[in-house]
């Protein structure tokens, strides 16, 4: 998942993707939770650079139920976050603005 990351970070969107993806599936293949979830938020930050918006909503949606069911709060804070800018994205104001409310929380 590394890998992915510093793709990410170095803007190399589908290199970063298909790293991830490979995390991703290796993490559901061995029911690792944590580690899916934190796939699924980094392909979402990948899809939010790509301006997929719904792409990286799935990803958030499917991470913040998981961090919620492990009692990660402070990864349900960063998605809150990620769920934020996406809404700004899209310059839905109050839905971002609800979002960076519940990361308050």
């Amino acid at each position: 998942m590394d890998l992915g990351r510093i793709e990410l970070e170095k803007g190399n969107l589908n290199q970063a993707k298909n790293h991830l993806f490979r995390a991703y599936h290796n993490f559901t293949s061995r029911q690792n939770f944590p580690g899916e979830a934190a796939a699924q938020v980094l392909l979402a930050k990948v899809y939010l650079k790509e301006d997929s918006i719904i792409d990286a909503r799935y990803y958030l949606d499917n991470a913040l139920i998981t961090y919620q069911d492990l009692n990660y709060e402070e990864e349900v804070v960063q998605i809150y976050q990620l769920l934020g800018d996406s809404y700004l994205q899209e310059n839905r104001y109050e839905l971002a603005i609800g979002n960076y409310k519940l990361s308050l929380r």
